[in-house]
C-alpha cells in the first residue's frame, strides 16, 4: 500500500495513545475485519493533510488576502468535511493503493472490482434519487426522523479521525441511543485497495454488530427483529397460516432456510443454480450452506449501496443466472436470487 501510505502518512495523536493504537493494529492481523482505522495511528494522517494552521493554504488566504484570510469551519482545507474527504476520496491516485474512490468509476476498476459501498451518484449539494445526497439540505431519512439539517456529510457516517469501528464508523449514527459497534466483517485480501474494497472480497460473518443495525440508527423503522411492531412477522420468520404478517422485508434475524421452512424461499434456487449471489450475513461464514441448515441471512446491503448506485435508491441489480456481479438489467432479478417467482 505504497501510494496509499504515502498519501497518509505521519500522525497527530497524543503520546498516551500509542500503546493503546499499537494493540489495535496488532489485533488487525487477528480481525482483518477491523481494517478501518486508516486514518488513526502510526503511517495514519498528519493534521496538516486536513487543516491548516493559520486558516491559509501555503500563505494563500482562502477568498481573502495573504495578511487576514477568512477561513474555514474549523481550519478546514476547503469549505465543508466532505470537500476535504472528496479532495482524496474521488478517484485521482494514480496507484491501485490510492485513497477508496467513493464518487464514481476508477481507472482501476473492472467488472470485478465493484466496490462494496458503491458511489455517490452526484456532487456535493446536488440531490439525487440514487442514493445518499451529500450537502443537500433538509433531507430527512426514509424510515425514521433524522435530519440531515445543513446537508449530510462524509463525517456524519464516519469518523474523519478514526476509531475501532469497521470503515472508521461513527459510534452513533443520526446522534441518538447508544453506541452500534460494526466490527463483523472480513476481508480476504487487504491489499491493494481496489481490490480489499471490492464487492466479492468482503464476508459480513455477524449480525450482532453489523451494518444492518447500524444503518438503523437514522433509518429506524427499516431494521429489527421479527416481531417488531415496525417489522412485523414474528421469532422464527413466520409459520404457514399464522397471522404474524411482515411489514417490511426482513433485515437479519431470518436465515434463509428458515425461509424455505416457511415457503418464502426456493431451495432449488438460491442453494443450488444460482451462478452470483447478493451479499448476505453469515456467521459460519458459508454461503450458501444447505437448504435444510444455513445460516445466511439478508441484511441491508443485500440490496442496497452505501454511498449509491446508478439505480434508484442505491439499489443493487445483479442477474443470478450469470456469474458476473452486478450485471442486473431488472430490479427484480435481484429478488429472484431468493424467491424465484
Amino acid at each position: 500500500m505504497n501510494g496509499f501510505r504515502r498519501i497518509l502518512s505521519g500522525g497527530c495523536r497524543p503520546r498516551g495513545s500509542w500503546a493503546f493504537l499499537a494493540g489495535v493494529w496488532l489485533l488487525a492481523w487477528v480481525m482483518p475485519a477491523g481494517a478501518g482505522w486508516f486514518h488513526a495511528g502510526p503511517g495514519a494522517l498528519r493534521c496538516s493533510d486536513c487543516h491548516v494552521m493559520h486558516a491559509s493554504d501555503r500563505g494563500i488566504g482562502f477568498g481573502g488576502s495573504a495578511l487576514s484570510p477568512p477561513g474555514y469551519p474549523k481550519l478546514l482545507r476547503a469549505a465543508s468535511a466532505s470537500e476535504v474527504c472528496l479532495s482524496c476520496h474521488d478517484g485521482t491516485g494514480a496507484t491501485l493503493d490510492s485513497a477508496p474512490d467513493v464518487t464514481g468509476a476508477a481507472s482501476y476498476e473492472t467488472a470485478t472490482l465493484k466496490r462494496a459501498a458503491g458511489a455517490f451518484q452526484a456532487s456535493i449539494g446536488v440531490p439525487t434519487v440514487n442514493g445518499h445526497d451529500l450537502g443537500v439540505a433538509n433531507v430527512v431519512a426514509p424510515g425514521g426522523g433524522y435530519s440531515s439539517g445543513p446537508g449530510l456529510s462524509c463525517v456524519d457516517c464516519h469518523d474523519p479521525h478514526g476509531n475501532a469501528n469497521y470503515r472508521n464508523l461513527v459510534l452513533r449514527p443520526g446522534n441518538v441511543g447508544s453506541d452500534r459497534a460494526v466490527t463483523a466483517v472480513t476481508e480476504a485480501v487487504l491489499t491493494p485497495t481496489s481490490t480489499q474494497y471490492s464487492t466479492d472480497n468482503l464476508r459480513y460473518t455477524n449480525s450482532t454488530n453489523g451494518l444492518g443495525a447500524w444503518c438503523q440508527g437514522c433509518h429506524t423503522n427499516y431494521h429489527g427483529a421479527p416481531g417488531d411492531p415496525a417489522m412485523g412477522g414474528q421469532a422464527g420468520g413466520d409459520a404457514a397460516g399464522s397471522n404474524g404478517y411482515w411489514f417490511r422485508h426482513p433485515t437479519q434475524g431470518v436465515t434463509l432456510s428458515q425461509g424455505v421452512t416457511n415457503g418464502h424461499l426456493d431451495p432449488t434456487y438460491w442453494f443450488t443454480s444460482v451462478l452470483s449471489r447478493v451479499p448476505v450475513v453469515s456467521v459460519s461464514g458459508t454461503i450458501p450452506g444447505t437448504a435444510a441448515a444455513s445460516d445466511n441471512e439478508v441484511f441491508c446491503g443485500s440490496c442496497h449501496k452505501a454511498h449509491g448506485s446508478t439505480h434508484r435508491a442505491g439499489l443493487i441489480w445483479d442477474d443470478p443466472a450469470t456469474s458476473a456481479l452486478e450485471d442486473g438489467t431488472l430490479a427484480r432479478q435481484t429478488c429472484q436470487a431468493c424467491h424465484n417467482e
